[in-house]
């Protein structure tokens, strides 16, 4: 009797679904002719999806019908709407697209702020992410050379940096430590970043960044005796808890890997040393995840999405 009891609550359970109680999973077919290797997203207030892509176009996408809005662009790594315009990022500047006579396609592309870049392979540039204040945040990567490729290098101003820029175009450097900082978010009050784990940042996590912090990678500190750096950490400051072997004599760069017993302070002890140095909120198991993370999203809709209201959300295709 008891058997018969169960099986008939879990078959009353099974009746009782419906394809309501699921999340549906649609895919959109992408046209032929367009290489999306999409690198930025964002939705638009009539509901269609803005696409960047690392080949410098934007489509939009309705209804599962693609539209070129612009082109030009150079290898888009973020979308954002703001006021009637789209800003997007390339690799050297942060732009803002405007629609003027709305037939659907771009027609005015403004600088709102350029930085410097060396032309290096690793220079990526992402964002921006919208601040409550209307200034943007914007984050930037190191550069690294085919024969050293476990040292980050900034050879230009503003590389392994977290910049903010206000809507009439002024920069303000706001802190540094990046090492590839792909994943970017504003939870609650405060921006967050997330990097791709590697040299100096051995797995990803979430990271608040506040005004002069230091997040591990030293890379970016080359600039931070610039007038306009926030940032108090130098970079002797972390290599002589780490490896005094910063400048070697007679040989190539230190290498990690030949120095399989030695062990230099982690992060979360140099902080407790250092005053400005920033370790993350959370830490995510590296070969599981950490290791390519995307952008930072807070579930913002109240339990329609289901039961994740206030949650984060966080990408990684490190297993795709």
């Amino acid at each position: 009797m008891r058997l018969l009891i169960i099986c008939l609550i879990f078959s009353l359970s099974a009746a009782a679904q419906s394809e309501a109680d699921y999340y549906t999973i649609s895919t959109i077919p992408v046209p032929k002719n367009i290489i999306l290797e999409a690198g930025g997203i964002s939705t638009l207030p009539d509901g269609s999806v803005a696409v960047g892509t690392r080949h410098g176009e934007i489509w939009i996408v309705k209804d599962s019908v693609f539209k070129k809005f612009g082109s030009g662009l150079h290898e888009i790594l973020g979308l954002a709407y703001k006021d009637g315009a789209i800003y997007t990022v390339q690799r050297s500047e942060l732009t803002k697209i405007t629609d003027i006579d709305n037939d659907g396609k771009a027609d005015k592309y403004e600088t709102v702020y350029r930085w410097p870049i060396s032309g290096n392979y690793h220079e990526y540039s992402y964002g921006p992410v919208i601040a409550p204040d209307g200034s943007m945040f914007v984050t930037t990567n190191v550069a690294f050379e085919d024969y050293d490729p476990l040292r980050a290098r900034s050879w230009v101003p503003w590389r392994g940096w977290t910049l903010r820029i206000t809507p009439d175009g002024k920069m303000e450097p706001w802190a540094t430590g990046m090492r590839s900082p792909c994943g970017t978010g504003w939870i609650d009050s405060s921006f967050f970043y997330a990097d791709n784990q590697g040299d100096w940042i051995g797995s990803g996590g979430l990271v608040q960044v506040n005004k002069g912090d230091f997040t591990g990678n030293p890379a970016g500190l080359d600039w931070a005796n610039d007038p306009l750096s926030p940032v108090k950490v130098r970079k002797r400051d972390i290599y002589s808890r780490v490896d005094a072997q910063e400048v070697p004599i007679g040989g190539p760069y230190p290498n990690p890997v030949n120095k399989e017993n030695e062990r230099g302070q982690r992060l979360y002890e140099i902080a407790e040393q250092v005053p400005g140095v920033k370790t993350p909120a959370v830490w995510l198991p590296h070969g599981v995840l950490g290791i390519s993370l995307s952008d930072i999203f807070t579930d913002s809709t109240s339990g329609k999405f289901g039961p994740f209201a206030g949650q984060v959300f966080i990408g990684d295709m490190g297993q795709s």
